[in-house]
């Protein structure tokens, strides 16, 4: 219609353009298993941003696209840099955390993961101090999902080397006082 006559009712025109990107758009973020098969963040946000020269984003749209980017840069660091994955995956998990890409794993998913393994690499630092802070990312993950058993005993065993039980203190002993007769 437009190559045909670009004034042709071009309100009208510009109003199907926006709604037909953006209800494409929200499709392949959110996952229309209508539309296709898997989500398709890339192709979501490029048709949210295409819809935005027609129209403003709505608050919703505009946030499912923030945290589809969100989601994709955490995705980045994916294997290469741990505190970078879950800082990233931490805020997608708050604010859409059944947000996943084409391999259908979670927002969820994947932050719990990252903290498992960002935890691994703490565990491994070389003062006591810091390997104690795996117990942190291990916890954060447990409170998502129950941790795999070989998780729990490292969890276990560092629990041990970062708070070592102590001695149980003796109870005060009472010396009687004197008591003068009147």
């Amino acid at each position: 219609m437009r190559k045909a006559d670009p004034s042709y009712k071009a309100v009208q025109v510009d109003g199907m353009y926006y709604i037909a990107l953006r209800s494409r758009g929200m499709d392949q973020i959110i996952g229309n298993r209508a539309y296709a098969e898997t989500t398709n963040l890339e192709g979501g946000i490029y048709d949210l941003t295409l819809a935005e020269r027609f129209g403003p984003l709505d608050g919703f749209a505009d946030g499912m696209r923030t945290w589809a980017r969100e989601y994709m840069l955490g995705a980045s660091f994916w294997e290469l840099n741990w505190s970078e994955a879950v800082r990233y995956f931490a805020e997608v998990y708050e604010q859409a955390p059944n947000l996943r890409d084409a391999s259908n794993f979670t927002a969820t998913q994947r932050y719990a993961t990252a903290l498992l393994r960002y935890g691994d690499l703490q565990a491994t630092a070389k003062s006591l101090h810091d390997r104690c802070q795996a117990l942190d990312s291990w916890g954060a993950s447990q409170a998502i999902t129950p941790l795999p058993k070989e998780y729990a005993d490292k969890f276990y065993k560092l629990t041990i080397a970062c708070t070592p039980p102590t001695s149980t203190p003796e109870p005060p002993v009472e010396e009687p006082t004197p008591t003068t007769a009147p």
